[in-house]
């Protein structure tokens, strides 16, 4: 169906207005004709009766006392001399039975008088369209009968009731385009004004991206439910514009924010500005664990502990689809909707893989009164789901986007087989921690870790069984260090670790639980049982006692290190070599 213009409602509403005023019309002028008509048919029965009883009563009154009593045809002519009437043609002819001379010349009215025969003379009579006048002078003076048509009375009328009629459809006319020039600007220009008014400050939303808070012009020009519609339609028109700005506003979050739950904290400050959220829950999936974690939730938003140790129960993590549930369309009862809630439950998809939950419960009083929501339309239901869906894909994409740049930056920093950190790391980290330190006086001990005999092991055991070798020293290793101690690969079987706030006794102590947590390993444990004992020799050296650098502190422990390994291996060595006052080691 073609769309209708702009005017269409206008132009209806004009039309009626004139419709209603042309009918008005017609019937007055058809009452109007009707009294004309009525009253001209009067006055012609007058002017008849006038003429018959004045005119020819005299002439006939005449003849009859001169001794000549006129026949019928006498009278018929005298009539028709003293019968001219405007605009009506009249005639006077004998009732009885008489020449055709005696008779009308019109064939339609000798039809209307053959077989007449008068109830009452002196008289008007109506038949075939036509008034007949019955009369007669005296007992011996023949019957007569003076008639017209009436036909001819309306014929009279009728160029009055034309010019009415035509005066009528102009001034009708005339109204019509006043009444519709009235009506455009008493509502098409003021509701022009008010959508360009809107349409100007959803454009600056959109173009400036941020949305506009000012509150909009009202409809206070029509009244009813037109007024109610085009409010709604604006309405949604107006969100529409917030949504664009929010969601470009998200897109920036998303690809600048490093931080998860800064993210999802932000996601929720949007969504409350724009949606009449109850509570909030951001679930992210363990996969290797096969259980739901709490990201971040209002306080309201907290979710029931089945959820995170079965999250097979919950219907969206089970299913991938979304969920959007009611008091009166319970689906899922894991999470059930109080009787003012809506729960709308969106799956995190990222890269096709379900990363988690995203769960909202709404206010479904504030949906129908500001989004027209009615609890069993669906479609109502689906608008504020296409709303809410790219808020939650975006933020999907951005929990994805961390979540893979935390695997970046851990691929960067650790050591792929052992799982420690990597030699690039540890120098940043204590060349920022060494900083710190000469500010504020606290020591920090290095302790140099290397495999004994390992060559050997990889040329006799393989480079497969050296690897398990490394990857299980190092986990013993992490396990006897304190919280707060930093261990890395430094390169090939040799390791470091950094021990912050400790001097060289507490340093020579923990390499000494370290060098027992690597001799006390069981190999048959491991399914490496043809494996000899696996030992390591460990070198320590001190901050400030030994250097003032990574680069001085480890060249310090390695020579302790080494000197381990002349020493018999399986040891731990303190650096002894004190740098000269003011001097470098």
């Amino acid at each position: 169906m073609a769309p209708r213009a702009p005017l269409a409602g206008f132009q209806r509403i004009t039309f009626t207005i004139v419709t209603v005023s042309a009918l008005v019309a017609v019937a007055a002028i058809t009452f109007n004709t009707w009294l004309s008509y009525t009253e001209r048919l009067q006055h012609t029965r007058l002017m008849v009766m006038a003429a018959v009883h004045s005119g020819m009563s005299e002439s006939y009154m005449q003849l009859a006392t001169s001794g000549h009593p006129p026949g019928a045809a006498e009278l018929a002519e005298l009539g028709s001399s003293h019968l001219r009437l405007p605009h009506v043609s009249a005639f006077v002819a004998p009732l009885l039975p008489v020449p055709a001379s005696a008779q009308p010349a019109d064939p339609d009215a000798r039809a209307a008088i053959a077989g007449f025969k008068p109830e009452e003379f002196h008289s008007f009579t109506s038949r075939g369209g036509w008034e007949l006048y019955p009369f007669r002078f005296e007992n011996r003076a023949p019957p007569m009968v003076a008639g017209f048509r009436r036909a001819d009375v309306m014929q009279a009328i009728l160029p009055t009731t034309l010019y009415t009629t035509l005066f009528v459809a102009a001034g009708l006319l005339l109204y019509y385009q006043l009444v519709f020039r009235r009506v455009r600007q008493s509502l098409e220009q003021p509701l022009q004004h008010f959508l360009e008014r809107r349409l100007s400050g959803n454009i600056e939303s959109i173009v400036l991206g941020s949305p506009q808070n000012s509150a909009p012009d009202r409809l206070d020009f029509i009244t009813g439910e037109l007024k109610e519609k085009v409010e709604q339609s604006l309405e949604l028109l107006d969100r529409w514009a917030r949504h664009k700005a929010n969601l470009d506003r998200l897109i920036s979050l998303s690809i600048m924010e490093v931080s998860r739950t800064d993210l999802v904290r932000n996601l929720h400050q949007i969504l409350t500005a724009e949606f009449p959220l109850r509570a909030f829950a951001m679930l992210t999936a363990n996969a290797s664990q096969n259980r739901l974690e709490a990201l971040w939730a209002t306080h309201d938003g907290h979710c029931p502990e089945q959820l995170f140790s079965e999250p097979g129960q919950c219907f969206v993590y089970r299913t991938g689809s979304k969920l959007i549930q009611g008091s009166e369309m319970q689906i899922c009862a894991i999470c059930p909707s109080a009787g003012s809630e809506v729960t709308l439950c969106k799956p995190l998809v990222a890269s096709s893989k379900l990363i988690g939950v995203c769960k909202l419960r709404l206010d479904s009083a504030i949906l129908t009164r500001e989004w027209g929501f009615v609890p069993e339309h669906q479609p109502r239901l689906n608008v504020v789901d296409a709303f809410l869906s790219p808020y939650i894909d975006l933020a999907a994409l951005g929990l994805s986007n961390i979540a893979l740049l935390d695997a970046y930056k851990n691929q960067a920093l650790t050591d792929a087989l052992t799982g420690l950190y990597n030699r690039r790391y540890i120098i940043e980290y204590m060349t920022s921690l060494l900083s710190v330190a000469r500010r504020s006086g606290s020591p920090v001990a290095v302790l140099m870790i290397d495999v004994d005999d390992f060559k050997r092991l990889n040329d006799e055991y393989g480079h497969k069984t050296g690897d398990i070798v490394l990857r299980v020293i190092a986990s013993n290793m992490r396990r006897a260090l304190r919280e707060g101690d930093v261990i890395a690969r430094y390169g090939g079987e040799e390791f470091i670790v950094v021990l912050p706030g400790s001097d060289s006794q507490v340093g020579a102590e923990v390499a000494e639980r370290v060098r027992q947590a690597v001799a006390e390993i069981e190999w048959d444990q491991q399914q490496l049982s043809h494996l000899p004992r696996v030992t390591i020799s460990i070198g320590v050296a001190n901050f400030p006692l030994h250097g003032y650098s990574h680069y001085h502190l480890s060249n310090a422990a390695d020579k302790a290190l080494y000197r381990a390994k002349r020493n018999g291996k399986n040891q731990v060595q303190v650096h002894e070599v004190v740098p000269a006052e003011g001097g470098q080691p």
